[in-house]
C-alpha cells in the first residue's frame, strides 16, 4: 500500500536567514531599475540560472572532446558555483514573496507527491481479481453541493437546482465565461480538498477493497495539467475519507481504455455518474455502478446498475 504520510520541516531558522540575505541583496539590484514585475525578473533570474549551471558543468569538463583538466574536481569551486545556483532559486522564491515556511511546506509536499507517485507507477495492476476503477466528482464527492455551497458562500446568485443536466452553468443560471472563472478559482483555492462526501460510495468503495480485496485506481477527469495542486488536493481528500486506494489517475475517456485491458482477466466495477462515459462503459463490456442523477437516470443497459445508495446493492452478486 502507498504511504499516507509526509515530512514538514519544523525549524526553518537558517532558511529564513537565507532568503532575508537574498531579498536585502535583491532589492539593492531591484533599487536601480525602474521595472519591479516579478515576471520580468522571473526571467532575468532563470537566465542567470541557466548561466550558473553551465558554470558547473565546466566544473566537470563534461565535454568529452575537449577535456583540459582530468584532475579531481575542485571541491570549493563546485561549491562556489552550486552556491550561485541556490541564490538564484532562493531569488525566484523571494521575487513572488513567498515566505521560508511556504518553501519548506511546498518542498516537503512536492517530494510527497513525487514519492507517491512513482511508488503508484511501480504498482502493477493485478492480473487476476477484483479492480474498481471509480470516478470521484458526482460519484464518491459530491461536487455539485460542494460548488454551490462555495457560490453561495460568496453571495453569487444562483438557479434552483445545479443537477439538473452536465451543464452546471446553464442549472445554476450563470453565464459561462462567469461560471468558468469561479470554477476556476474554487480549484485553484483548494476545493477539491473539501468536498462533501457520498458517504455511501465512499463506504462501499472502503468494503470492495476491505472485505473482497479490491484493487482501487480513482479515476478522474480533473483539470491536473493546468492545475499543479489538485493532484495533491485530488490525494488528500482521498486518504481524509479513509479509503484505501492504490492508483490516482487522471483523464476521461482513458479510464475506458484502461477497464476494458483489465477486463480481460480481471472483475472490473466501474464508479460513474457521467451517462457518455457511463453507456460506454457498459458498452465495452465493462460493470458500472451509476449513482442516479436527473442527466443520467434515463440510462438503461444491462450492465449498468443505477442506484441511490451504494450500500443497499447486493455486493456479494455483484462481485462474482
Amino acid at each position: 500500500m502507498i504511504s499516507k504520510d509526509f515530512t514538514v520541516v519544523e525549524d526553518n531558522t537558517v532558511l529564513e536567514k537565507l532568503l532575508a540575505n537574498q531579498k536585502r541583496y535583491n532589492d539593492k539590484i531591484r533599487l536601480d531599475e525602474k521595472n519591479h514585475d516579478p515576471t520580468e525578473w522571473t526571467q532575468t533570474y532563470l537566465l542567470g540560472l541557466i548561466s550558473e549551471v553551465n558554470q558547473v558543468l565546466d566544473e566537470l569538463n563534461w565535454k568529452k572532446h575537449r577535456r583540459q583538466n582530468l584532475g579531481k574536481i575542485d571541491r570549493t569551486n563546485m561549491a562556489m558555483e552550486l552556491a550561485d545556483i541556490t541564490k538564484y532559486v532562493l531569488s525566484l522564491w523571494e521575487v513572488w514573496n513567498y515566505s521560508a515556511e511556504d518553501i519548506v511546506e511546498m518542498v516537503s509536499i512536492k517530494s510527497s507527491i513525487l514519492e507517491l507517485k512513482s511508488a503508484q507507477e511501480k504498482l502493477p495492476i493485478p492480473e487476476s481479481g477484483l479492480i474498481l476503477i471509480t470516478d470521484i466528482d458526482g460519484t464518491i464527492a459530491d461536487y455539485r453541493k460542494s460548488f454551490v455551497q462555495w457560490l453561495r458562500e460568496k453571495g453569487i446568485k444562483l438557479g434552483e437546482d445545479a443537477s439538473l443536466s452536465m451543464m452546471m452553468d446553464a442549472d445554476l443560471n450563470l453565464k459561462y465565461p462567469e461560471y468558468n472563472k469561479l470554477k476556476d478559482e474554487f480549484e485553484r483555492s483548494g476545493g477539491y480538498s473539501e468536498l462533501i462526501p457520498y458517504q455511501d460510495a465512499v463506504s462501499a468503495a472502503y468494503d470492495l477493497a476491505e472485505l473482497y480485496g479490491a484493487f482501487v485506481i480513482a479515476h478522474t477527469a480533473r483539470p491536473v495539467k493546468d492545475i499543479k495542486r489538485i493532484w495533491w488536493d485530488s490525494w488528500l481528500w482521498l486518504i481524509n475519507q479513509g479509503l484505501t486506494v492504490d492508483k490516482l489517475l487522471f483523464g476521461a475517456e482513458s479510464r475506458i481504455i484502461l477497464g476494458n485491458a483489465c477486463n480481460l482477466k480481471s472483475r472490473v466495477i466501474m464508479f460513474e455518474d457521467d451517462p457518455s462515459l457511463i453507456l460506454r462503459e457498459a458498452n465495452a463490456g465493462l460493470t458500472v455502478i451509476a449513482r442516479r442523477q436527473p442527466y443520467n437516470e434515463h440510462i438503461k443497459h444491462e450492465n449498468v446498475i443505477m442506484t441511490n445508495n451504494f450500500m443497499e446493492l447486493d455486493w456479494r452478486s455483484i462481485v462474482k
